[in-house]
């Protein structure tokens, strides 16, 4: 049987404090924005770091645990799965954006870099 599994994990650092909103029925949603480093060949054969940006959102229980431990800049191991939303701009063009749901979060260490 030939399966696949949507699960990511990536270490790196928040690069805002999380949003966090509320809702009536007691549900909360944490979004903040992450950012890991890609070490990249260059073609004289140095290397450069190269940052990648992505958008975390958290649901419930696990939005509660982003409201505790999240804070810019605190190097972590965040655990999820990638998901796509598609949405239409305020032109009428459909737009495609990408970001993580998130399943777990460890803090590797409680200083902003």
């Amino acid at each position: 049987m030939n399966t696949t599994e949507n699960t990511l994990k990536l270490i790196g650092r928040p690069g805002n404090q999380p949003t966090i909103k509320y809702f009536e029925n007691n549900g909360m949603l944490a979004r903040f924005s992450f950012f890991t480093l890609e070490k990249v060949l260059q073609d004289d054969g140095s290397t450069r770091w190269k940052t990648k940006w992505h958008n975390v959102v958290a649901w419930g229980k696990v939005a509660e645990e982003v409201s505790r431990q999240v804070k810019k800049g605190v190097k972590m191991v965040i655990v999820g799965k990638t998901n796509e939303e598609k949405y239409t701009d305020n032109k009428g063009v459909v737009r495609t954006t990408q970001e993580i749901v998130l399943y777990n979060l460890s803090v590797l260490d409680k200083e902003p870099a």
